[in-house]
């Protein structure tokens, strides 16, 4: 039996794209063990010119996983007072959802 998978979504999303949404529908239509993806927008604090605040971005990702069960967006990294490694986001995650496989999507 598989175990049951999260897939961790992380990026800046500066704005969320249909493309981000798109391949996050993908994976968890293809992908029968994935029970869901958890989209982690990366803290403002992140070496990254231009990112608007952590709070528009989280909303502006809430707005779409609201409307699908499978999406859900995580505050991991906004809410932490300095940036993360991705490691430590991956061992946040592990925590959090202690009974799922933690899988971390990268997207070129």
């Amino acid at each position: 039996m598989q175990k049951r998978q999260i897939v961790m979504y992380g990026g800046a999303f500066n704005p969320p794209l249909n493309s981000h949404f798109s391949l996050a529908e993908q994976i968890v239509n293809e992908n029968k063990q994935v029970e869901k993806v958890v989209f982690v927008p990366v803290n403002r604090l992140y070496q990254k010119t231009g990112l608007i605040s952590n709070e528009h971005r989280y909303q502006m990702l809430k707005a779409v996983c609201d409307k699908n069960e499978k999406f859900e967006v995580s505050t991991i990294e906004i809410d932490n007072a300095r940036p993360l490694y991705t490691i430590e986001t991956l061992q946040k995650l592990q925590e959090e959802y202690p009974n799922y496989e933690i899988a971390f999507m990268i997207r070129k």
